[in-house]
């Protein structure tokens, strides 16, 4: 069986590539745009979390969604 190594950060995996004599040539490029994505959707997704809870904080102060809320604002 092989020799196994685990590779903890980008820097490292660049090291190991380069002893191994591999091109790393436009690898970079995917992996930026592959992490930009990942970090958007992960944002994205706390951002509408926290937006819910805020605006459910806010109908239960205010009694938004409740039909009385609903007929004051109608006008």
């Amino acid at each position: 069986m092989g020799q196994e190594l685990v590779i903890r950060s980008l820097p490292q995996a660049f090291e190991v590539m380069e002893e191994m004599g591999l091109s790393a040539e436009g690898w970079e490029a995917d992996y930026r745009v592959a992490s930009r994505e990942a970090l958007k959707g992960i944002l994205d997704e706390r951002m509408a979390n926290r937006i819910d809870r805020e605006l459910q904080k806010l109908r239960r102060r205010k009694g938004v969604g409740s039909s009385k809320w609903c007929l004051q604002n109608q006008r």
